[in-house]
């Protein structure tokens, strides 16, 4: 949902050097991770199986407006992905698509933030909470949007990369703060990584897509420090049920 999102911002502000094969590759991207979410979200659910029946408990269950709100997400962005793809429609038609696939990731991430905000964990059941999985979908849209435009295009001014790095880096400092220090080191490795790729060009004769390396390696990196911290959310869920 974060690359959804920053695209879109990147969209509206009309930044010049992203081009049709960015929007198309991000459009993709948000699709494949978007089903992927989906097929998480399921396992939640103590019988995956039933799926279908959690959706009858949208009025009082924020796990079933969280499958939901994915199940539209994910539809919608490969909605999204097949537009860009194969043409279809004007690019305002196709911009206002990836619209709503912004409007439903950020409905997606109001029913995660309610859905981990239990009182059995008190600990997870805090502003913390929203504040955190915020800075999360900023900073791994963020990483994902620096990949993939880099490996487009090479008309970004490298002033653009430096900036967006910083960004991510300090964006991974306030979400260890948020988390504690259990994953502190997964998010440090992350922004060093984040803030060595943009550097290298001027270190090396690598190009500008050289750079995706470590930004890959950093996004990685993030990634595992979210699971980590969701491996521990669901340990203390079961010790107190």
């Amino acid at each position: 949902m974060g690359t959804s999102v920053v695209s879109n911002i990147l969209a509206l502000v009309s930044v010049p050097w992203l081009e049709h094969a960015f929007f198309r590759k991000a459009s993709a991207t948000t699709a494949l991770l978007a089903c992927l979410g989906l097929a998480v979200s399921l396992l939640h659910l103590r019988r995956p199986l039933r799926a279908a029946r959690a959706l009858s408990n949208l009025a009082s269950s924020w796990l079933s407006r969280e499958i939901f709100c994915c199940l539209a997400f994910a539809l919608c962005s490969l909605a999204s992905a097949g537009s860009w793809h194969w043409g279809i429609g004007s690019n305002a038609a196709r911009l206002a698509l990836d619209s709503l696939c912004a409007f439903w990731g950020l409905s997606l991430l109001v029913c995660m933030v309610w859905a981990y905000r239990l009182r059995t964990v008190p600990c997870w059941n805090t502003w913390r909470t929203p504040a955190a999985f915020c800075l999360t979908a900023a900073v791994l849209g963020s990483m994902m949007t620096r990949i993939l435009a880099s490996l487009e295009t090479s008309a970004a001014p490298l002033w653009t990369s430096l900036a967006s790095a910083l960004l991510v880096a300090l964006l991974l400092v306030f979400a260890t703060a948020l988390h504690g220090r259990a994953t502190a080191a997964w998010r440090a490795a992350a922004a060093l990584f984040t803030l060595v790729g943009p550097l290298l060009p001027l270190l090396t004769s690598s190009s500008s897509c050289a750079t995706c390396a470590p930004a890959f390696l950093g996004l990685c990196l993030a990634a595992v420090a979210e699971l980590r911290d969701r491996e521990k959310f669901y340990a203390i869920r079961d010790e107190n049920p």
